[in-house]
């Protein structure tokens, strides 16, 4: 892989915007009555919806690949797996017939991005290869997993301020 691909800037990933989950949530429900939502039912819609990174062919397939090898334990772990690979295989596949060593515009669920960090975060490997190719994957997803951080801790500061309110 170039060197220069395997540096992943802050420009590569692109936050879904509240204002945008809230507009196509009232486009798609155009027939049912138009409802408020309080900020923590936007914010909790913006945290487990989409995400927009930054991703190359070889970077699919290698977190593909990775997910393949990866160990688990239990029934919860074995399901976040089966979701994060059904879920990069299918970009994956979108990616397969564009430049694989270009970076191109994908979506993946906050579940997803959670539960690849989780297994990557978990992997063992062997050499400066293999730091490398692991620090730059982790890369692409960091801006997504902040966003999602600072999303968490901003409902998290609703629910203290709606318990100190009761």
């Amino acid at each position: 892989m170039k060197e220069n691909q395997e540096t992943v800037t802050e420009d590569q990933v692109t936050i879904v915007d509240q204002s945008e989950v809230m507009e196509s949530t009232r486009e798609a429900s155009n027939s049912e009555p138009q409802v408020e939502l309080s900020e923590k039912e936007q914010l909790t819609q913006t945290r487990t919806g989409k995400f927009t990174l930054q991703m190359a062919y070889t970077d699919a397939q290698y977190f593909k690949n990775m997910l393949d090898k990866s160990e688990f334990k239990g029934s919860n772990m074995a399901y976040l797996l089966l979701i994060a690979k059904a879920e990069i295989s299918q970009v994956a596949h979108s990616l397969k017939d564009l430049d694989k060593e270009a970076r191109h515009d994908v979506e993946l669920s906050s579940a997803s991005i959670e539960s690849i960090n989780y297994f990557l975060e978990n992997k063992t490997a062997i050499g400066e290869k293999s730091a490398h190719r692991v620090f730059a994957s982790s890369m692409i997803l960091r801006q997504s997993l902040l966003a999602i951080k600072k999303l968490d801790e901003q409902i998290s500061k609703i629910e203290k301020s709606e318990d100190s309110s009761k």
